[in-house]
């Protein structure tokens, strides 16, 4: 699916999920100072693997170069947005944009009237950029150990 003169996007599954694993490990190698720690940079090839067999994936693509990913599966009402990756060279230039607008086309193809996504309290730009696409925050999560709410649950009706 071509987003923009720039980005391609393109479903995958476990067959990709050493590109997938690399991409997110990139993406997410400055929040390792994020309190409560991500969980992405303990992710194993073999999780992402198992992950990506039981729902999937898409890879976004700039001129030839895999620029950004994100992890999905289908819940009885809704498309379960996870990880959505860009590497840091290529942020700020609409690539976690156009792999949403992809998850939005992927729910609707599978009948799915909502996405939802969690997004991390203190990311204010991943927090703008959902807002933007129309999406609310639906629920605070906690993590264990922590008496405020560290991330919430974006939902976007389609």
């Amino acid at each position: 699916m071509v987003i923009s003169d720039e980005v391609t996007i393109e479903p995958c599954g476990a067959e990709q999920a050493m590109e997938i694993h690399r991409l997110t490990q990139l993406a997410f190698e400055e929040h390792l100072v994020l309190d409560p720690p991500s969980g992405a940079p303990s992710e194993t090839l073999e999780g992402v693997t198992a992950e990506l067999a039981e729902g999937g994936g898409a890879i976004a693509w700039v001129h030839g170069e895999a620029v950004g990913c994100l992890r999905y599966r289908s819940a009885h009402d809704h498309l379960w947005v996870r990880r959505v990756s860009v590497v840091p060279d290529r942020r700020r230039q609409g690539v976690a944009r156009a792999l949403m607008l992809w998850s939005h086309d992927e729910a609707r193809r599978r009948g799915l009237p909502e996405v939802r996504v969690g997004v991390r309290r203190g990311l204010e730009a991943n927090e703008r950029l959902y807002i933007e696409l129309g999406y609310r925050t639906v629920r605070d999560h906690y993590h264990e150990g922590y008496d405020d709410p560290t991330w919430e649950e974006m939902a976007l009706a389609l």
